[in-house]
């Protein structure tokens, strides 16, 4: 067995999906490199949104932890009182 498992993609299943090639009996070098590049786009995409989403809550983090800062030292200011 290779080292990748059986995942080889099979030109029947690669045409029924993309609809390229000419036949299901084989897939173009240009067909499969297009939709690895669509592909590599998509995942491109797809992580600059999740960066910008980790950059949000990361901010988000942030306020909540001043907000509960401000929260604790009222606490303790009213407790410290006779």
């Amino acid at each position: 067995m290779r080292p990748w498992g059986d995942a080889d993609p099979v030109a029947q299943d690669f045409r029924a999906a993309f609809g390229l090639g000419t036949d299901d009996k084989s897939i173009g070098l240009l067909d499969i490199d297009g939709v690895n590049m669509v592909a590599i786009q998509a995942l491109a995409r797809r992580t600059q949104e999740l960066h910008a989403k980790s950059a949000e809550v990361d901010s988000l983090k942030a306020e909540l932890k001043r907000s509960l800062s401000r929260l604790e030292a009222v606490v303790h200011a009213r407790g410290a009182k006779p």
